[in-house]
C-alpha cells in the first residue's frame, strides 16, 4: 500500500513542483532579457537626444568631449542586478564608456570557450535593423572568481551615427 500511495500521491507532486520551478526560473530569465532591451533601449534615447550637428573632416556627426562625458556619468549609474552594467564601445571594439576600461579596444576578447564574442557582437550590431536589438549568449569567469564560468547575456543596439554599440549585460 505505501508503495502504491508513493506512485499515486508523491510522484505527481514532485513531478508538478519540477514543473513549477522550470516554469519560474523560464520565467526570471525572460524578466531579465526584457530588463536588459529596456535599458539599452532607454540609452539609445539617451544619446539621441545629446546628439548635435558637430561633424568631422567627412561630414559625419561625431561627439564632443562633453558628450561623452555627460553620458558616461549616467550610463555608469546603471546597475542589472548584483553585477551587470551597460557600457558602450565602437564597431571596432575599443569601450567609449565602461566602468573600469574605458579606452581599451577588447575586440579579440574572448570567452571561457575561447570564442571571439566581442567581435561577433560587432559584426552583428553594424548589421541590425532600426530599431533593433541584439542578443548573445556567452561563458563567463572573472579572474578573481573560483568554480566554473557562468553564461551571460548581453544586450546590444547600434548608434550608427557615431558608430556606438551600446550594450547592457548579467550573469543568466
Amino acid at each position: 500500500k505505501l508503495a502504491v500511495t508513493f506512485f499515486v500521491v508523491l510522484i505527481p507532486l514532485l513531478s508538478a513542483e519540477i514543473f513549477v520551478l522550470r516554469s519560474f526560473s523560464t520565467s526570471l530569465r525572460e524578466a531579465s532579457e526584457l530588463e536588459l532591451t529596456n535599458i539599452v533601449n532607454h540609452l539609445y534615447r539617451l544619446i539621441e537626444v545629446h546628439q548635435h550637428p558637430d561633424e568631422d573632416s567627412a561630414g559625419q556627426p561625431i561627439p564632443t568631449p562633453k558628450d561623452v562625458e555627460s553620458l558616461s556619468e549616467v550610463i555608469k549609474t546603471f546597475r542589472v542586478g548584483m553585477t551587470g552594467y551597460p557600457y558602450v564601445m565602437d564597431s571596432k571594439g575599443t569601450l567609449v564608456i565602461h566602468p573600469r576600461q574605458s579606452g581599451e579596444n577588447i575586440l579579440e576578447a574572448r570567452d571561457s570557450k575561447g570564442f571571439a564574442f566581442i567581435k561577433e557582437i560587432c559584426d552583428q550590431a553594424v548589421g541590425l535593423e532600426a530599431g533593433r536589438t541584439g542578443t548573445i549568449h556567452y561563458p563567463w569567469k572573472n579572474q578573481d572568481e573560483r568554480g566554473d564560468p557562468r553564461m551571460k547575456i548581453l544586450k546590444f543596439r547600434y548608434f550608427p551615427e557615431w558608430d556606438w554599440i551600446i550594450a547592457a549585460g548579467s550573469y543568466e
